[in-house]
């Protein structure tokens, strides 16, 4: 293994704790520089981005309710997220898909890929 990829993996807390440092110092100057970059670029939603999610909110409050009883459960380190995808192997930020809403444990772990791939799958 390359020794700055070592470096990150034996070293991740004190960076974890450089960045959340770096990220209050900075944060006005962060903000400034992100209406700027948003302004110039958009985010490439559309318009009616906002609305959408509230309407999928009323549309689903079971959903959303698992949504949120999950989050509490990462946040509360209850359940553990994994930095690896099972299904694909690719490390990145991993995110819970729920097979069904019957209760909030009810998922399985995948990257955006893989977790995008599966919504598709399940259209068809």
């Amino acid at each position: 293994m390359a020794y700055a990829k070592q470096y990150s993996i034996d070293h991740k807390e004190e960076r974890k704790a450089r960045k959340h440092e770096y990220d209050k110092i900075n944060r006005d100057r962060n903000r400034e520089y992100y209406v700027v970059w948003y302004k110039k670029n958009g985010r490439n939603r559309a318009d009616n981005y906002l609305e959408k999610i509230l309407e999928w909110n009323e549309t689903f409050p079971r959903r959303k309710a698992m949504h949120r009883k999950l989050y509490r459960a990462i946040k509360a380190g209850k359940v553990t997220r994994p930095e690896i995808c099972p299904n694909c192997g690719r490390s990145a930020k991993i995110q819970a898909h729920h097979v069904n809403y019957e209760h909030f444990m009810n998922f399985v772990w995948l990257c955006a890929s893989c977790h995008k791939r599966e919504h598709n799958d399940n259209k068809a």
